[in-house]
This record gives C-alpha cells, sequence and structure tokens, in this order.
C-alpha cells in the first residue's frame, strides 16, 4: 500500500513541475514544450516529502497534428488582430509611422510615394472612427425605424446635404432625388 501512495507522490511531484513548465509555453509548441519539461525532470531531484531522491524521468507530449494546426492558426490570427490594432492606433497617433513601415517594406518606392495619400488615409480612419461610424450607426438607426425609415434617412441626408452644399447635390447627380423629397415636404405627404 505504501508502494502506491510513494507511486502517486512520484507522480503528484513529476506533474507539478511539468506543470511549472509547459504553462510558459504556447500549446501549439509541444516539442519545445516537451524538451523544456524533459530538460527540468533529466536533472536529479529530491521530492519534498522526502519519498524519493535523485529522481529522474522523461516525458512525451501529444497534440494531434489537427490541433497543432488549429491552434497556430488562433495565435497567427490573435497576433494579426494584435498588428491591426497597433496599426490603427498608430495612424491615428503618428500617421508617419505608416509611411516609415511602408518605405521600409519597399524601399525602391521612396522617390515615388504619395505622402498625402498616407495623411488622407490618416484623416480618414480618424474621421471615420470618430464621426462617420456613430453617424451611419444613427442613421442605420433611422431607417429602421419602420416601411419609411430608409427614405427619412435619404431624407435628413439630402436636405443637410442640400443646405450645407447644394454643389455636391448636382455633382454627384442627386437634383432628381432631392427634388422629389422636396415635394413630399411642400405637399406635406409623408415619404
Amino acid at each position: 500500500m505504501e508502494h502506491t501512495g510513494t507511486e502517486a507522490a512520484v507522480a503528484t511531484e513529476l506533474v507539478r513541475r511539468s506543470a511549472v513548465v509547459t504553462r510558459n509555453w504556447p500549446a501549439d509548441e509541444v516539442v519545445g514544450a516537451q524538451d523544456a519539461v524533459n530538460a527540468l525532470l533529466g536533472c536529479p531531484d529530491a521530492c519534498p516529502g522526502q519519498y524519493y531522491f535523485d529522481l529522474r524521468a522523461r516525458a512525451s507530449l501529444h497534440l494531434r497534428s489537427e490541433d497543432v494546426a488549429m491552434l497556430r492558426r488562433q495565435r497567427e490570427d490573435r497576433m494579426r488582430l494584435e498588428h491591426l490594432h497597433f496599426v490603427r492606433q498608430q495612424l491615428h497617433d503618428a500617421p508617419e509611422l505608416l509611411l516609415i513601415d511602408h518605405l521600409l517594406r519597399k524601399p525602391t518606392e521612396a522617390a515615388s510615394v504619395d505622402v498625402a495619400h498616407f495623411w488622407r488615409l490618416h484623416r480618414a480612419i480618424r474621421d471615420g472612427t470618430r464621426w462617420w461610424y456613430p453617424l451611419m450607426e444613427a442613421l442605420d438607426g433611422l431607417s429602421s425605424g419602420g416601411p419609411d425609415g430608409a427614405e427619412w434617412a435619404v431624407r435628413v441626408l439630402v436636405e443637410t446635404l442640400k443646405r450645407a452644399a447644394p454643389e455636391l447635390v448636382d455633382q454627384h447627380g442627386l437634383r432628381k432625388l432631392a427634388d422629389h423629397l422636396s415635394n413630399f415636404e411642400e405637399e406635406g405627404a409623408d415619404p
């Protein structure tokens, strides 16, 4: 009976020592984790409860190849997402870093790069986050507010555009729509 207790104590200690090492390794890096565990378990050590002295062990870690592939894809996806968040933040804070990154990746384009393009991209993303996305969400809420909601949303946009920049109404071919919507207002009809 004591033999079973000793085996259990040894197994518990090996698992504890192995866990200290494996928690620092990504799950998909089985070979590296196994080597690290075996480096630790290959060194002689004594059991805290004095059940053994000079214990050495060898572990073999396994993970199905499909699971390794899935875990690697997940890690790559997380890294890509973190990179995109980083790039977005840098574009907000220091848009010149995006230009520098572009030039580092494609140094042959240094003489022909359009710096204004990077500044326009910076403003578009900054303004999109600050103004356009919330505005589009509000218009989406207005347009989903009943059977005539979409027309009300268009009316709000076109009327605002007519007042703020009437030349854009003509430039973008919205005059017929603007007149149609104005007729509804003049007649007092619903859209």
